[in-house]
Protein backbone atom coordinates (compact mmCIF):
# COMPACT_ATOMS: atom_id res chain seq x y z
CA UNK A 1 0.00 0.00 0.00
CA UNK A 2 3.03 2.21 1.09
CA UNK A 3 3.68 2.03 -3.10
CA UNK A 4 0.41 2.89 -3.75
CA UNK A 5 0.80 6.08 -1.77
CA UNK A 6 4.00 7.20 -3.33
CA UNK A 7 2.84 6.45 -6.93
CA UNK A 8 -0.49 8.79 -6.09
CA UNK A 9 1.74 11.07 -4.16
CA UNK A 10 -1.00 11.16 -1.83
CA UNK A 11 0.13 12.12 1.73
CA UNK A 12 -3.21 11.10 3.35
CA UNK A 13 -2.69 7.16 2.20
CA UNK A 14 0.76 7.64 3.16
CA UNK A 15 0.24 8.99 6.03
CA UNK A 16 -2.49 6.42 6.84
CA UNK A 17 -0.23 3.64 5.57
CA UNK A 18 2.31 4.07 7.86
CA UNK A 19 0.03 4.13 10.90
CA UNK A 20 -1.03 0.60 9.92
CA UNK A 21 2.22 -1.11 9.26
CA UNK A 22 3.50 0.96 12.48
CA UNK A 23 6.15 2.18 10.15
CA UNK A 24 7.27 5.79 11.96
CA UNK A 25 10.08 6.39 9.73
CA UNK A 26 7.24 6.72 7.33
CA UNK A 27 4.81 8.85 9.17
CA UNK A 28 7.45 11.19 10.19
CA UNK A 29 8.51 11.77 6.78
CA UNK A 30 5.13 11.82 5.38
CA UNK A 31 4.59 14.99 7.90
CA UNK A 32 7.65 16.88 6.66
CA UNK A 33 6.51 16.66 3.09
CA UNK A 34 3.27 17.86 4.22
CA UNK A 35 4.73 20.61 6.36
CA UNK A 36 3.75 19.67 9.42
CA UNK A 37 7.32 20.12 11.14
CA UNK A 38 5.96 20.67 14.94
CA UNK A 39 3.55 17.05 14.75
CA UNK A 40 6.65 15.09 12.99
CA UNK A 41 9.06 16.98 15.69
CA UNK A 42 6.57 15.30 18.55
CA UNK A 43 6.25 12.16 16.75
CA UNK A 44 10.04 10.82 16.31
CA UNK A 45 10.57 12.69 19.89
CA UNK A 46 8.47 10.68 21.34
CA UNK A 47 9.30 7.12 19.19
CA UNK A 48 12.77 7.95 20.39
CA UNK A 49 14.08 9.21 16.95
CA UNK A 50 16.48 11.36 18.34
CA UNK A 51 18.76 11.71 15.17
CA UNK A 52 15.20 12.68 12.84
CA UNK A 53 13.72 15.06 15.71
CA UNK A 54 17.27 17.12 16.23
CA UNK A 55 17.04 17.39 12.47
CA UNK A 56 13.64 18.90 12.79
CA UNK A 57 14.37 20.59 15.15
CA UNK A 58 17.81 22.25 13.67
CA UNK A 59 14.57 22.93 10.56
CA UNK A 60 12.21 24.54 12.52
CA UNK A 61 14.96 26.89 14.58
CA UNK A 62 15.88 28.31 11.07
CA UNK A 63 12.50 28.51 9.92
CA UNK A 64 10.98 32.15 11.52
CA UNK A 65 7.35 31.24 10.66
CA UNK A 66 7.77 28.00 13.38
CA UNK A 67 8.20 29.18 17.39
CA UNK A 68 10.80 26.68 18.63
CA UNK A 69 10.71 28.02 21.91
CA UNK A 70 7.38 27.11 22.03
CA UNK A 71 7.06 23.96 20.26
CA UNK A 72 9.69 22.65 22.74
CA UNK A 73 7.32 23.23 25.40
CA UNK A 74 4.89 22.33 24.29
CA UNK A 75 6.53 18.95 23.35
CA UNK A 76 8.22 18.99 27.05
CA UNK A 77 4.65 19.10 28.68
CA UNK A 78 3.27 16.05 26.74
CA UNK A 79 6.51 14.27 26.20
CA UNK A 80 5.73 12.17 29.81
CA UNK A 81 2.30 11.43 29.04
CA UNK A 82 2.77 10.40 25.51
CA UNK A 83 2.72 6.67 24.01
CA UNK A 84 4.45 5.11 21.18
CA UNK A 85 1.14 4.01 18.81
CA UNK A 86 1.92 -0.04 17.65
CA UNK A 87 -0.54 -1.14 14.93
CA UNK A 88 -3.53 -3.84 16.39
CA UNK A 89 -3.05 -7.30 16.30
CA UNK A 90 -4.83 -9.16 13.52
CA UNK A 91 -7.75 -10.84 14.75
CA UNK A 92 -7.76 -14.75 14.30
CA UNK A 93 -10.48 -16.99 13.38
Amino acid sequence: MQQVASAQDDPALSFNTSLLTGNIQERVKTLVKSGQLPLAYMAAKTHGLHEMAEQLEAQMGENPEYDSIAILDEVAKYEKKSKVLVPLRPVSL
